[in-house]
């Protein structure tokens, strides 16, 4: 089961016992085993419990959920499951879902799940984005620095060992407090706890801010960050100003979401045949309006509408992308028959950046391609390297990837980047106007039409991001030849024409010198030399390059 909406009766020390969400609670609760347990003192500001799941059955039992609208983190395992990931156990984050959750239990089996506030488990993965997450369940190991432990969280019988060791995954990540994060998530529980709460004017009042302010704030949780134009909240309390991170970064807030049947083919969709980027309907909250909660399940999407019906096959490498159920071959998938293969494609979740040749019926085919009934498509993986044709080599970089962009700079290769967001359309104007490979994570900034060309960076850790990029596009490397700090190029500097912008020590240990041309800031082989020095090797001998020293 991939949500936790209540508690069993049996249940340990914890919240009080709710069954919100469950259809036939007391049905489920005489086949399964379900508490609800706190987190460490530490985590409760991120957290709204733990919920432990344990049954033993002599017939299968389907177990129906309507999901609260909020992240969790999920161990699992079942000992009658239909493949060796699932005997064996493992663990997901499951973003929000948008309609009814069902689960067939069977034989023994365990699940350890951790649901977290509105707005909570951005701390714990700051470098993405709600929107990659919503309607979907990812493997945790694509998501946090650090996935659970599966014997520690699963395999003891003693629920405090499994609740203890649920503690020390999430402390291990060390989420940062969010003064403003904290903020949002007060309104939230406000408006979900107390039923007189009914327009955004309100909760202002009680917190001290303007209603705008609060419904900012409200937009921010739902949508995960501060839109372009958007100041910082200010904080009633006291607390530091500041904005609440990356945009899309906070959890959705809210009651549960609302089940809609789907609409009629092609219901829904924006002008470029794309649905909202983060699935949700836009926040429209503003003085004296209802404040907008529910998430809006997608009026379209495929295997839910009357229509054509198609078989696709995903190449192993875009697989993280598409839910479980297509991950595995071949699968049949309903259309509505009027959208066309790139939009259908995007609507499973893999960015059109991603997808090479798409291939139907073993022949290539346009992403304008209207599928027709039994046609079977193929989505492969970009060639590598991958071709850009029409400008030189160059990278945009979103907000996220600071560290990649320094490393690209340092090995000569021409990367924009702004330490401040400047948010996504302004990302996409550029990319358009300069022609540049626009590099992120997150996708549905990789949907905007307008961009020049685009490339989602699969890992968090920077090391591998550098090898990904270097590999899929080959770029021509020339360390040592930009500034890191602003992508200008260098040129050997005389020590007496910077002596005036050196320390004395500096002046007195090294005399070779390079400056760059355009922020002037002066680069000399400093303590950290040999690390980067490290990099540039390593890059230098899997992907060629001179590595001339400045």
């Amino acid at each position: 089961m991939a949500t936790g909406p209540g508690t069993g009766p049996e249940h340990g020390p914890g919240p009080r016992r709710d069954t919100r969400g469950i259809v036939d609670a007391p049905d489920l609760f005489t086949h399964v085993r379900f508490r609800r347990r706190e987190p460490a003192p530490a985590l409760r500001p991120y957290l709204e419990h733990y919920w432990l799941i344990d049954w033993r059955l002599d017939q299968p039992y389907a177990a129906h959920v309507v999901p609260h609208p909020s992240v969790n983190l999920v161990a699992q395992r079942y000992e009658a499951g239909e493949t060796d990931r699932e005997r064996a156990g493992y663990a997901e984050v499951a973003g929000i879902a948008l309609g009814l959750f069902t689960r067939k239990l069977a034989g023994r089996g365990r699940v350890c799940g951790v649901q977290f506030r509105p707005g909570g488990f951005r701390p714990f993965a700051p470098e993405h984005a709600l929107s990659e997450l919503t309607g979907r369940r990812v493997d945790a190991a694509e998501v946090l620095r650090t996935p659970p432990d599966l014997h520690a969280v699963l395999d003891p019988d003693d629920e405090d060992a499994r609740v203890a060791a649920l503690d020390a995954c999430l402390l291990a990540l060390e989420p940062r407090p969010d003064p403003q994060a904290a903020l949002a998530m007060e309104l939230v529980d406000r408006a979900r706890t107390d039923r007189s709460v009914r327009r955004t004017g309100q909760l202002a009042r009680d917190a001290g801010l303007s209603p705008p302010d609060a419904a900012t704030a409200l937009r921010r949780v739902r949508r995960g960050g501060p839109q372009v134009g958007h100041p910082p909240l200010p904080d009633p309390r006291g607390a530091g100003a500041g904005g609440v991170g990356p945009r899309r970064g906070l959890g959705a807030a809210g009651r549960r979401p609302r089940l809609q049947r789907p609409g009629p083919p092609g219901a829904g969709l924006h002008r470029d045949g794309g649905r909202p980027p983060d699935g949700v309907r836009p926040a429209t909250a503003s003085v004296g309006a209802p404040i907008p909660w529910q998430p809006a399940a997608p009026r379209w999407h495929p295997g839910r509408v009357n229509g054509p019906e198609i078989t696709l096959e995903v190449a192993p490498e875009l697989r993280l992308f598409v839910p479980h159920e297509r991950r595995a071959g071949r699968t049949p998938l309903t259309t509505d028959g009027a959208s066309t293969l790139g939009h259908v494609i995007e609507s499973l979740g893999i960015p059109l950046t991603e997808a090479g040749t798409l291939l139907v019926d073993g022949a290539p085919a346009d992403r304008s391609h209207i599928p027709g009934p039994g046609e079977h498509v193929d989505v492969t993986a970009v060639e590598r390297p991958q071709r850009v044709p029409g400008a030189p080599l160059r990278f945009l970089l979103d907000v996220h990837l600071g560290t990649l962009a320094r490393r690209l700079r340092l090995l000569g290769v021409d990367t924009a980047y702004e330490s401040e967001d400047i948010g996504d359309p302004a990302l996409a104007a550029l990319s358009a106007r300069e022609r540049r490979v626009l590099l992120s994570r997150d996708r549905g900034l990789l949907r905007r039409r307008e961009i020049w060309a685009g490339a989602y960076v699969y890992s968090d850790r920077p090391q591998e991001q550098l090898r990904d990029v270097l590999g899929r596009f080959a770029p021509a490397l020339a360390p040592w030849t930009r500034c890191t700090a602003c992508n200008g190029t260098l040129a050997r500097a005389d020590k007496d024409a910077v002596s005036d912008l050196l320390e004395h020590g500096t002046q007195q240990a090294y005399d070779v010198f390079a400056q760059c041309t355009a922020c002037d800031r002066v680069y000399w082989r400093g303590a950290h030399h040999g690390h980067l020095e490290a990099i540039v090797a390593e890059a230098v001998r899997e992907f060629g390059g001179a590595a001339a020293q400045p």
